[in-house]
């Protein structure tokens, strides 16, 4: 330890490339990218050989579509309003003066194929309409990378590049032909809410290529539609929703498990943003697609924060992620009404539970204030101050909408947790918005108040639970003491304390929180800091006391860093390599990125995911942009 300021350019590389590996890992793998914007659907999928395989013959026509003659070359569907169109790149069939050839339908007679029914959202009409209707587009479509768009141009208009023909058209219920069952394969026939019925046949298409006609009828009025291969999850669902109404669900359970033929298709319905997946195994594997608020707000925060102040992350997909992230969490994590933010939702963002506590609430206005820092957009700085005023009222007013009513039991205790997290969140509300310093000055006050109390027996132990007048409690609650904690209270005491040059806070949150913290939870015998510890000797009630958890240890790394660089004391410094070496020693996965987030006292993985209900993209990558620029500064 004599040479540890010789390892400062040693230290600040190992953070920096470990900084690297950890953002790339959730970048690769947590973001829901199936709820985000419809991708471009790709070209069909030849059948696998062991398929039973379709009868020989000619390409089906089918009564209902205007043409299957589809080009063998890569090709676009998608569903737009009550029609179902298909384009091409081949413009060269095309005739002067904006007209085309006749497109001879398989199995029908030359000349233009007859028109059949298409389902629509209201029953068709029993009489021809008035006007003629064309088999072709009256207003052309483009096409772009990501969606369907009409331009809405003048009939003489020509497309260049694509050319699109309807493959559903409306015209009268009298007009419908039946599927051709012998030309078909039937799956099954399913009622449906309100009388109705719904048929499912698969198609056969050009080299043995398939789709799915589902059609849904209420006594003579039909609604029908195709699914290819190619398509995409959204534009399944869209066309499902369409077509069967109230009977949306049943269907997409008969699709899902015919994934063969729609190897694109979910369970789920599409969402306007994504979200992110914190339950990934440790190659980056998703095993879990529950979301949570804790996980989803601290990971745009931390996309926010490493794009705002770490060198060499000002990059166009960060930010996007951490947008589509807050957009996410504003629309499925937070309830407008009761400004409460649930702790774990669905994929498509379903609410499952809520805590009685602030810390969904604290995450999220930690997320809003980064995500305003980068992006100057008001409805985030907005939605920051609300629900920060409203954590206020419910800490230091009013918690009754927190933990509704109170039981006969119910003892008021002061938990360090509580005013630590408002500290933390007070803090970051300051360095959005200056004009909120009074507020912050005020609360700040109040939550150093809060925290002292918890350093008990003499100064030797900082106590997680103590009474409402600072007094140690009785029982093991009373003696439960949480190093990390402990240890994390201390630098944001101690940021504080150099903010506002306040020496007795300094020393008190070095040596109380830090120092004796950190004494009372390193195990000496196999290394690292074990998770509870009773300040009397005796075993911990919690099962996983004696665990070696992630966090702790990246708090400790900025704990000992922080005070070595406002002290010069180089015991904190070989504080700082002894966690550190343990650390990359018994946590750090080299080969996939990130860490492991549990081990057992001797120091083995217990549980080899690297992301969970409560491990996620922040307290890894928290601890190394700070270790790295005070890193940086100490060079």
């Amino acid at each position: 330890m004599s040479n540890v300021k010789e390892r400062l350019p040693e230290f600040l590389e190992t953070v920096t490339n470990d900084l690297h590996r950890c953002i790339k890992f959730w970048l690769d793998h947590s973001h829901d990218s199936e709820h985000g914007t419809t991708s471009a659907p790709a070209c069909f999928v030849p059948p696998p050989a062991s398929d039973p395989g379709w009868a020989a013959g000619d390409l089906l026509h089918l009564p209902g579509l205007a043409s299957v003659n589809i080009s063998a070359r890569e090709f676009r569907v998608a569903y737009i309003g009550s029609r179902m169109v298909y384009g091409d790149a081949d413009s060269k069939k095309r005739t002067r003066r904006g007209g085309r050839k006749k497109e001879r339908a398989l199995g029908a007679a030359q000349g233009r194929p007859k028109r059949a029914a298409v389902p629509s959202a209201s029953p068709p009409p029993t009489t021809s309409p008035k006007r003629k209707t064309s088999h072709r587009l009256r207003r052309p479509l483009t096409l772009s990378t990501a969606c369907w768009t009409p331009p809405w141009p003048s009939r003489r208009r020509r497309l260049q590049s694509l050319r699109l023909r309807p493959c559903l058209l409306r015209c009268s219920g009298r007009l419908y032909r039946p599927l051709p069952l012998s030309r078909m394969w039937m799956l099954l026939v399913r009622p449906l809410p309100d009388e109705c019925y719904y048929e499912l046949h698969t198609i056969r298409l050009q080299e043995n290529r398939r789709g799915l006609i589902v059609t849904q009828r209420r006594q003579k009025i039909y609604r029908q539609a195709i699914l290819l291969t190619e398509m995409d999850n959204n534009t399944i669902h869209r066309i499902v929703t369409t077509i069967c109404g109230a009977g949306y669900e049943v269907v997409l359970k008969d699709l899902v498990t015919r994934r063969q033929l729609l190897p694109s298709l979910r369970v789920t319905p599409v969402l306007s943003s994504p979200g992110f997946f914190s339950c990934l195994c440790e190659d980056g594997k998703i095993y879990d697609e529950n979301k949570y608020g804790w996980l989803l707000s601290r990971q745009v925060w931390t996309y926010a924060r490493i794009y705002n102040e770490v060198e060499g992350y000002q990059k166009e997909d960060i930010l996007t992620a951490a947008k589509q992230g807050g957009d996410f969490i504003m629309k499925f994590v937070k309830d407008p009404k009761s400004m409460r933010c649930c702790l774990s939702l669905t994929r498509d963002g379903k609410t499952i539970k809520i805590q009685k506590t602030i810390f969904s609430e604290c995450f999220y206005a930690m997320a809003m204030s980064e995500l305003y820092k980068a992006t100057k957009t008001q409805i985030y700085k907005d939605e920051a101050i609300n629900i920060f005023e409203k954590i206020i009222f419910w800490v230091q007013q009013d918690d009754s909408e927190l933990t509704g009513p109170k039981l006969p039991g119910h003892e008021p205790i002061n938990q360090l947790a509580v005013p630590m997290m408002l500290f933390c969140v007070n803090g970051q509300m300051e360095s959005m918005d200056s004009s909120l310093s009074s507020t912050c000055a005020a609360t700040a006050d109040w939550c150093i108040k809060q925290i002292l109390p918890h350093v008990q027996r003499n100064g030797t132990a900082v106590l997680e639970n103590v009474s409402l007048v600072g007094t140690e409690l009785t029982g093991s609650a009373g003696r439960l003491m949480n190093p990390g904690h402990a240890i994390e209270a201390g630098w944001f005491l101690l940021k504080h304390a150099v903010k506002t040059n306040d020496e007795q806070l300094k020393t008190t949150a070095i040596n109380k929180f830090m120092v004796n913290s950190f004494d009372r939870g390193w195990d000496e015998k196999h290394g690292g800091i074990v998770y509870f510890v009773d300040v009397e000797g005796l075993s911990p009630t919690q099962l996983e006391w004696d665990m070696k958890l992630w966090w702790p240890h990246n708090e400790a790394l900025i704990s000992f860093l922080m005070p070595y660089k406002e002290t010069g004391d180089i015991e904190h410094l070989q504080r700082f390599a002894k966690v550190l070496d343990w650390s990359y020693s018994h946590f750090v996965d080299y080969v996939n990125g990130e860490w492991h987030g549990y081990l057992n006292r001797q120091g083995q993985v217990t549980h080899n995911f690297k992301g969970g209900p409560w491990k996620g993209c922040f307290h890894v990558p928290r601890c190394l942009m700070m270790c790295q620029k005070m890193l940086q500064e100490l060079q």
